[in-house]
């Protein structure tokens, strides 16, 4: 934040005598570009990257040789940006004052306030009813009055910490005064330990680690109290292995559980290249073996026992891209019992957190936390010009099969393969054909095992109703082989082999309504606006029962005749 802040300082360049000689005497108001050009001479600072103003008015006063912003104040550059509702600033005297829905940004970091007055030749100055919030630590720091003494250096009256998210944070630390350095520590004095806002401790005074950047050591603690666990602390500690690999390592003491070890792993090594993989350990004080004493460690209603005491959680992902263009990704989730994720759901270590943080890196999420089937998956695509190859083992894991009931009819896929070809003209005909092909190998450890072979291929002849009316009719022809390899126990047939032919009809019947916007934005010179409203019709016979296992949707085909209708947006640069 202090970067953000101190960069400021580009306002404080002396006036031009350009600037003085225009300005003209007394007050001059300015609105829309004319005032956005006028402010941005004055932003121009000697570092490579200008700011720029935008507000929905401005005045100069030539006296005071002062700017004032009104409405919708916005000070940019790459990576810093300054909000408000109004702001003045006094270039004789380098003072900036800012007033309603004050924000601070440098990256990830901000400060908020009511309103702000800062010195811009010293850093210093003071902000009313401010927050500030390091993303790195989510540490949260609050105060009254936010003293900015130096360039790294704050202090606070009646100020709050914590590093918990939410607007009801688990717990949180209170203190009369406050003083912080970045990248050093910072002290509280008169501390009040609040968890779910009920007072537990006073300390006469408090100290803790500001980081911003990676180094190794200790971080924020976090505190929780619940009747399953009782009083619960964690605490972390960060190991800067290296500039694209780091570990956390934790300690979650419980006073009705035991000690909870976790460690989470994280390695980048391009924007298309990262790797996550967090493991959990703990040996549970409380079972549940279904006598009286221990089922309030269980939850009846998944009706299975947990009499384990040894609990654990592997669950990781990881994205790879090769040199010549094939991605990897490798999701793994294995747990030891099916109440460990529900029981252990919030927290430092807790699945919402983890899982939230894996979907915000990776864009898949995990398995819901109630599912005692926890997918395992390794997929790999390649797309060429014309054709796309993929390749997938998935792995479901079935906890509760696994570890009491010594049956287990889980479906997994071990492995499967798909070949396509995009839609294409035949020999620069209208005639337009496009395919896929697929090849899956499905196990069950006590059930059905068997492969499938499903060959598809859809024929287009596309022609114009009309100028602007499009009529696509098409029919698809699929054929399936499957072969069994071990049928269940008791099995109704003794045939291994099976085969279906389907095919199907779908005419589309579109228009499009476009225009183009001229712009001025730096990635694009106009924007094409398209609306296409499309009605669609589908048929398919019913291609009747088989005798062929059914492992999933593919399998149970049925006859279909519908007809829907689309509206299509589509916006491009």
């Amino acid at each position: 934040m202090a970067v953000a802040l101190g960069a400021i300082l580009l306002l404080s360049a002396p006036a031009r005598a350009e600037d003085r000689a225009t300005a003209g005497t007394g007050a001059r108001t300015q609105t829309g570009e004319a005032a956005r050009a006028a402010i941005g001479e004055v932003l121009k600072g000697s570092g490579p990257e200008p700011w720029h103003i935008r507000s929905e008015t401005m005045e100069y006063e030539t006296e005071t040789d002062t700017y004032i912003a009104t409405g919708h104040v916005l000070v940019w550059r790459e990576g810093q940006r300054f909000e408000a509702d109004r702001a003045v600033f006094d270039r004789r005297q380098n003072q900036l004052r800012a007033f309603g829905h004050v924000k601070l940004s440098a990256g990830e970091d901000v400060l908020l306030a009511d309103s702000m007055s800062m010195d811009l030749a010293t850093e210093t100055g003071s902000l009313e009813n401010g927050t500030l919030v390091i993303a790195r630590n989510n540490f949260v720091v609050t105060g009254r009055t936010i003293q900015k003494t130096g360039a790294r250096t704050f202090t606070a009256t009646d100020a709050s910490i914590t590093t918990c998210k939410g607007p009801r944070p688990d717990w949180i630390i209170t203190g009369r005064s406050l003083r912080l350095k970045l990248e050093s520590f910072g002290y509280v004095r008169d501390v009040v330990l609040r968890a779910g806002g009920v007072p537990v401790v006073w300390v006469p005074w408090f100290t803790f680690p500001v980081k911003l950047k990676r180094s190794s050591g200790l971080l924020a603690p976090s505190m929780g109290q619940s009747e399953r666990k009782g009083l619960s602390w964690t605490q972390p500690i960060y190991w800067a292995v290296a500039d694209n690999a780091d570990v956390t390592l934790y300690d979650r003491a419980m006073s009705e559980r035991g000690n909870m070890l976790g460690a989470e792993g994280r390695w980048v090594g391009s924007e298309t290249e990262r790797a996550t993989a967090v493991g959990i350990s703990l040996s549970d004080r409380k079972t549940d073996d279904g006598t009286p004493a221990t089922s309030t460690w269980g939850y009846r209603d998944d009706a299975v026992q947990r009499p384990n005491q040894d609990r654990y959680w592997v669950v990781g992902k990881g994205d790879w891209e090769s040199a010549d263009g094939t991605m990897v990704k490798a999701d793994v989730d294995w747990v030891s019992d099916q109440d460990f994720l529900r029981e252990f759901r919030d927290g430092p270590m807790g699945f919402d957190e983890v899982n939230e943080n894996l979907a915000e890196t990776y864009g898949r999420n995990l398995d819901d936390f109630n599912n005692p089937v926890r997918e395992n998956h390794l997929h790999s695509n390649r797309s060429f010009t014309l054709h796309s190859a993929s390749a997938d083992v998935i792995w479901n894991d079935n906890v509760i099969a696994r570890r009491w009931t010594g049956q287990d009819q889980t479906l997994q896929t071990l492995p499967s393969a798909v070949f396509a070809g995009v839609r294409r003209s035949v020999l620069g005909r209208p005639l337009a054909v496009a395919y896929q092909t697929a090849w899956n190998h499905f196990y069950e450890e006590d059930g059905v095992r068997g492969q499938r072979a499903d060959l598809s291929g859809r024929f287009h002849l596309p022609f114009h109703l009309a100028p602007a009316v499009h009529l696509d009719p098409s029919m698809g022809l699929r054929g399936t082989l499957w072969h069994v390899d071990t049928w269940d126990d008791t099995p109704s047939t003794d045939r291994r082999s099976f085969s279906r032919e389907v095919h199907d009809f779908q005419v589309d019947l579109s228009t499009e309504l476009n225009r183009t916007f001229a712009t001025d934005l730096s990635w694009a010179s106009g924007l094409r606006h398209a609306v296409a409203p499309v009605v669609s019709w589908y048929y398919r016979p019913d291609p009747g029962a088989t005798a062929a296992p059914r492992f999933d949707s593919t399998d149970a085909l049925e006859g279909e005749n519908t007809l829907t209708f689309s509206l299509d947006n589509s916006l491009w640069g």
